[in-house]
């Protein structure tokens, strides 16, 4: 989710280029690799989890994945959002990576802060990046991210106040069981823009691949985790993606559902074909023959997976698209 703190931290990051933010005096600012500046990041999730009760979250590698092709995005072309300038949302970008379960992102972005009072960044390779034309801005060659940067991030999130707390929301949903992290650095010799999501992630089946080819009739089926039953498969259309600007994408306050709903199948107890359902050890396999239909036409089509966990509230636990240009 990306909430309305947005124009509230740009003040914040104008600021920021006459008085950036750094570790106190006397102390050292620390910086993380990759994949340490995501276990952290997943640390920092579960102590505000943990704060309200609720399970950890573990990391998701294939999640992290498809943020990280967005973090990339936001900071070589200086956008926030959640759409990236291909006009993909999250949903395309996780199937894409390999995701099968649900996925839910937050989006932290600044667009430019200054370098003063960092030693870590080799000031060779920043001179060679600000000699670059027009002085763009390009993927920093050592990807390390402070300490305090990842802090402020959570906090951000984590302390937004209603009814703009769509992040905090996000971090504090039970259902998630999984969280991708991404983060990228980008620079122009001079200053340095920093981007993270945070891909939250339900995980509660094994589903079965989809194929490429809508023109036939295809199977939705799985086998759910112990105690999930299915309930519901959906299959909904949009338009395809179109490039978007960065401003464009800006002017968004987060990503849609689709709308259209073109077939439901219901996982009744009396259930019949095209539906099928069966006890597998314990646990629920489902299986679905979707038929397209000749009315069908180009576009971004999603698969939805609605299951039920021992009587409680349904819940939407797979999304897959699937491209039919």
């Amino acid at each position: 989710m990306r909430s309305n703190f947005c124009q509230f931290l740009l003040f914040l990051l104008m600021s920021a280029a006459v008085s950036p933010c750094f570790a106190a005096e006397g102390e050292q600012e620390k910086f993380l690799s990759l994949q340490q500046a995501r276990e952290y990041m997943v640390t920092l999730i579960n102590r505000d989890r943990q704060s309200h009760g609720l399970a950890p979250v573990i990391l998701d590698q294939v999640a992290s994945q498809a943020g990280q092709v967005h973090t990339d995005d936001m900071v070589l072309t200086n956008h926030g959002g959640h759409y990236d300038t291909d006009g993909k949302k999250p949903w395309q970008r996780y199937t894409q990576s390999g995701g099968t379960g649900y996925v839910s992102e937050n989006a932290f972005w600044w667009p430019g802060r200054s370098y003063e009072g960092d030693t870590e960044f080799d000031a060779d390779k920043a001179q060679e990046l600000l000699n670059k034309p027009n002085n763009q801005f390009a993927l920093h060659p050592v990807q390390t991210f402070k300490k305090s940067d990842i802090d402020e991030a959570e906090s951000a999130y984590y302390n937004e106040k209603p009814p703009n707390d769509g992040h905090r929301k996000n971090i504090l949903d039970p259902i998630h069981n999984g969280v991708g992290i991404a983060f990228s650095l980008a620079s122009n010799g001079l200053e340095y823009r920093f981007a993270n999501t945070q891909e939250f992630t339900d995980n509660y089946g094994q589903f079965d691949k989809l194929p490429e080819d809508m023109s036939r009739p295809f199977y939705v089926g799985g086998l759910l985790a112990p105690g999930w039953k299915v309930q519901c498969v959906s299959i909904s259309w949009e338009p395809p993606p179109q490039p978007m600007t960065p401003e464009s994408i800006d002017k968004l306050e987060s990503y849609k559902h689709p709308t259209k709903t073109l077939q439901n199948f219901f996982a009744v107890p009396w259930a019949k074909p095209p539906v099928e359902v069966r006890d597998y050890n314990g646990q629920q396999q489902f299986r679905v023959v979707v038929t397209p239909e000749k009315n069908w036409k180009p576009g971004l089509y999603y698969v939805d997976v609605r299951a039920q966990n021992k009587g409680g509230k349904q819940e939407l636990i797979s999304r897959r698209t699937m491209c039919c240009y």
